[in-house]
């Protein structure tokens, strides 16, 4: 099925390829433990999934910005899930904050949740993310490296990487703005 799946992602041709990628321990050590209490800690850094929407949505703006001169605006539409849906909205807001350069802020447009069932970007990014997440985890057999070089080969895209000390200057950016305490 995944297989098959990655071969009609690969056969569309127009879908650029947008990843981050944050190690747990890093958020952890760097960002969570600055605080006395998980409820203090601010959305948009509190969880992987909010800091790897900001890291995915910065390097796809940036890349707009300075790359795709007729885009004028971009949406987000994110796949539901339980814990993370609800704040995005939030996590939309850190980031037009986090944002310096005023062009590639005005860029920032509206996010929807989808369905998965009914968005095939959604699908498409659920079957690139799957296998760049057991790359990262070590959890990778050949068969599967040979299927993410073969959805990822002649991309368009950018990956990003959450570093260390990106994640403590957020923190820290956070903090001057008096968008949290460290309570």
């Amino acid at each position: 099925r995944v297989d098959e799946a990655v071969r009609v992602l690969y056969s569309t041709g127009s879908l650029f390829a947008y990843a981050s990628v944050i190690k747990r321990c890093d958020l952890r050590e760097t960002v969570h433990t600055k605080f006395t209490r998980r409820k203090y800690i601010p959305i948009g850094i509190d969880q992987p999934d909010y800091a790897c929407f900001m890291g995915f949505a910065g390097a796809l703006l940036e890349h707009c910005q300075h790359m795709l001169s007729d885009i004028d605006r971009v949406d987000f539409v994110i796949s539901e899930k339980q814990c993370v849906s609800k704040n995005m909205d939030k996590v939309l807001d850190t980031l037009k904050a986090q944002v310096r350069e005023p062009a590639t802020a005005s860029l920032i447009g509206n996010i929807r949740i989808g369905r998965m069932e009914a968005e095939i970007p959604l699908q498409a990014a659920d079957v690139m993310c799957w296998h760049i997440q057991r790359y990262f985890s070590g959890v990778f057999d050949r068969t599967l490296e040979d299927r993410m070089w073969y959805l990822l080969k002649e991309r368009t895209g950018v990956m990003h990487y959450w570093k260390r000390e990106e994640l403590e200057a957020t923190s820290r950016d956070l903090e001057k703005e008096g968008a949290y305490s460290l309570g």
